[in-house]
Formats: C-alpha cells, structure tokens, sequence
C-alpha cells in the first residue's frame, strides 16, 4: 500500500505543478479571490481541528489551477488518484505542521498573483512534496 501512495502522489504532484504552469497566465482576480477563500477556509478549518473540512478546503484551492490550465488530463489524472492520498492527508490537516501548508498556499497565491509561474510551479511542488506518505502500512 505504501508503495501505491507514494506512486500516487508522485503522480498528483506531477499533474498540480503541470496545471500551475498552464493556468498562472491565465488567471484572473476571481481565480485568485477564490483561491484565497479557499485557503481562508483552510485556515478556518485547522483552527477547529476539523481535517476533513481543512480537506474540502485544500481540494477547492488546489481545483482552481486544474480547472483554469483548461486540459482535461491532468483534471482526469488528480481524480483518480487524490483518493489514494486521502490518509496521509487527513494525518498531516490533523498536526501542527498542517500551518505550513497554509503559508505555503498563500505564496502560491501570491506567486500566480505576480505571474511569475516558474516560482508558483515549484511552490506546487513542495506543497505536494510535504505530504508524507513513509509510515502508511506496506500491503
């Protein structure tokens, strides 16, 4: 299992970061005023210790590129494999360490606010990058 949802994520990080760079010159102020009500109600969500909302929150944040770079693909691809990464995410939205997710979404914002794309793709990147996926049993 372990091994599945460290090739899933792999996967999902690939897919974000390809959106991220097709949407950033696309992006308008409603793109980017949602973005930010979603990451507010991320915020919102880890101030009530409530991870599944904090995930709801996170997936509306992380759609806005996927439906803005305008290519089904990477849409498809995130569908079938974010629920492989649902665990690791419900354990990491229920630990402090869910802030820096947070701040790590604002500077995404910011960076495709900006339309400096090459810093919003890497800023993807890690923020997919901290998902930890070592202690998820082996099948």
């Amino acid at each position: 299992m372990a091994e599945e949802i460290r090739d899933a994520l792999a996967v999902v990080q690939a897919m974000h970061a390809l959106a991220v760079r097709e949407a950033v010159p696309r992006m308008t102020g409603e793109h980017l005023d949602r973005m930010r009500a979603a990451n507010a109600a991320f915020v919102r969500a880890l101030d009530a210790e409530d991870a599944l909302a904090a995930i709801a929150a996170d997936d509306a944040l992380h759609a806005v590129p996927i439906e803005v770079c305008g290519n089904a693909a990477p849409a498809e691809t995130v569908r079938r494999y974010t629920p492989l990464l649902r665990r690791p995410e419900r354990r990491r939205f229920s630990s402090a360490a869910a802030r820096a997710s947070a701040e790590r979404h604002d500077a995404l914002i910011e960076a495709c606010a900006a339309g400096e794309t090459d810093a919003a793709v890497a800023l993807s990147g890690e923020i997919w990058g901290g998902l930890d996926t070592t202690d998820e049993p082996e099948s």
